[in-house]
């Protein structure tokens, strides 16, 4: 019997405590500087709507804000910017949209495009203007309207109808400034127009015509008219910000409180700063939220040592070879993308917005990735006899601890998610789809792990960037030239970011022994909940 010497069994724990205890001093700050930037909150239903309403400090009846999220978004997202609009000395209400964060109500088909769509936009925002107006603390001469993308053409559309109601008018990100009437520039009132600089062009040129249909010849960064006139327009640009980003950039809350504080009659008198120096709460949002997300990569460390006491063995002679493998990654992505296209127009009858399109895709890939690891002599072992199947030998206890640690990576992306960006509330269909996209995920995971499981960690890691880049590549390829949803072009940030942090999970629980499917439901649990989660519930056709 072979007994292992004490010294050694403690060694082993050495780089798993260490990241445990840095995991906690970097969490516990990041959380107390959370609760720190939040103001006092109150969550409600609102006629079935979700509503958050943040209030400053002070006494008194105060301007109050109304902010919209865009599409795919949430009221979650728009917090850190209402937390600037309060320490302004405003009360800022978000909320969630039909079909969109907790809001159980599916939105009409064709989303914020449609007339019905559009229209469902309208009674949410009116039914939580209603509501804010009647409220005693409510200064309800003193309102204004803030939207981002979606939002932002919600909140110009509803400042052009009730030009009367408002005394201001922000738009973040403006998909289309054919609602703003010509020659008017005190339609909408006050009206302030932000596009990030990296944003696709037609949100610039939608910006730009929306100060130009009230001011011809216009331009950035001026300011026209007047505030008590009502005429008030400027177009500016939020530079180095793309279109999700824009929502957190410190630029846009310097803009967008000195505009409410220039067109309402903000009393900021408690604060001890003037409205454009106040702390960029959106920055400290993403200083925070990437702390969370380290934490929850070195916390991973010595919950997988548990989970998985064995390391991993070397694959030593039998490597696989890295080229083979990036060989079949690129024609599973190409071959996705056309799968993907043949089958649109059945996979979008699903209910929840890019969703179907992106179950066919992950599986088309998934599904070409499992064949070709079979079929390509490249992909298996030095020896045929030793190639390995794509259904390796799991017992019952791999299952089991597979779903522990699928469930950890979860819970150590939905805390930070839920406090910064995304709501992660399973209402309404949302628990069926999130079922429908966990087998795309599985499938396409479980595809790219037969690649990879015989690859050193170096060699690894290559194929798994190069696998990230290809995939964004053909996803975005895919649009132009197949005709994919153009929604997922502004995904791409966040894209990128998700999928190579759930490879960071990936890599920690692969240098454990027995832990395949767990590097597949690792990754793949996570990202059909955010999935799931995070795109807007349609009606069924």
């Amino acid at each position: 019997m072979t007994v292992t010497p004490t010294h050694h069994r403690g060694r082993s724990w050495l780089v798993p405590g260490v990241c445990g205890i840095l995991a906690v001093l970097i969490a516990v700050p990041a959380l107390l500087g959370l609760r720190a930037t939040s103001a006092a909150t109150d969550h409600l239903q609102v006629d079935g709507v979700p509503v958050t309403v943040m209030r400053p400090a002070t006494d008194g009846r105060h301007p109050v804000v109304v902010i919209a999220h865009g599409f795919a978004g949430s009221g979650v997202i728009m917090s850190a910017l209402a937390e600037q609009v309060v320490q302004a000395g405003a009360i800022a209400v978000t909320f969630d949209f039909v079909g969109h964060g907790a809001n159980p109500v599916a939105m009409p088909s064709g989303g914020g495009m449609s007339d019905a769509g559009q229209a469902a936009l309208q009674e949410d925002l009116q039914k939580v203007l209603t509501w804010v107006a009647a409220q005693p603390d409510v200064d309800s001469q003193e309102i204004a309207l803030v939207g981002h993308s979606m939002g932002a053409g919600a909140v110009v559309r509803y400042a052009v109808d009730h030009p009367m109601a408002l005394r201001s008018t922000v738009a973040i990100s403006l998909p289309s400034a054919a609602d703003i009437p010509a020659h008017e520039p005190g339609v909408p009132h006050n009206l302030l127009l932000l596009v990030g600089s990296a944003e696709p062009a037609s949100f610039g040129a939608a910006a730009l015509a929306g100060l130009q249909a009230g001011y011809p010849s216009g331009a950035f960064e001026n300011v026209y008219g007047s505030a008590p006139s009502g005429t008030l327009r400027s177009a500016q640009v939020i530079a180095g910000s793309e279109h999700v980003g824009i929502v957190f950039a410190p630029a846009t809350a310097t803009a967008v409180t000195q505009w409410l504080v220039d067109t309402l009659a903000v009393d900021h008198s408690a604060s001890t700063s003037p409205a454009l120096q106040l702390p960029p709460a959106g920055m400290h949002t993403l200083l925070w939220l990437a702390l969370l997300l380290a934490a929850g990569l070195l916390v991973m460390v010595p919950i997988t040592r548990l989970l998985y006491p064995q390391a991993a063995e070397p694959p030593g002679q039998s490597a696989r070879r890295w080229s083979w493998a990036v060989l079949a990654v690129a024609i599973a992505v190409l071959a996705a993308d056309i799968i993907a296209r043949l089958l649109q127009n059945f996979t979008s009858l699903l209910p929840l917005a890019v969703g179907g399109y992106l179950v066919s895709w992950f599986t088309s890939a998934g599904v070409v990735l499992m064949a070709l690891a079979q079929l390509l002599p490249g992909l298996g072992r030095a020896r045929p006899e030793l190639r390995q199947p794509n259904i390796p030998n799991i017992t019952w206890l791999d299952l089991l601890r597979a779903v522990v640690g699928a469930t950890v990576v979860v819970l150590l992306i939905a805390l930070p998610s839920k406090l910064t960006w995304a709501p992660f509330a399973l209402v309404g269909d949302r628990w069926w789809l999130s079922a429908v996209m966990l087998v795309g995920f599985i499938t396409f995971f479980w595809g790219e792990e037969t690649l990879l499981r015989q690859l050193t960690t170096a060699r690894r890691w290559l194929v798994v960037v190069i696998d990230r880049v290809l995939v964004i590549a053909a996803l975005l390829a895919a649009i132009p030239l197949l005709g994919a949803p153009g929604f997922l072009i502004l995904l791409l940030p966040l894209m990128v970011l998700l999928l190579f942090l759930l490879a960071g999970f990936a890599g920690i629980v692969a240098r454990r022994k027995g832990a395949f499917l767990a590097v597949v439901l690792v990754q793949a649990v996570p990202l059909a909940l955010l999935a799931a989660t995070t795109f807007p519930l349609l009606m069924s056709s």
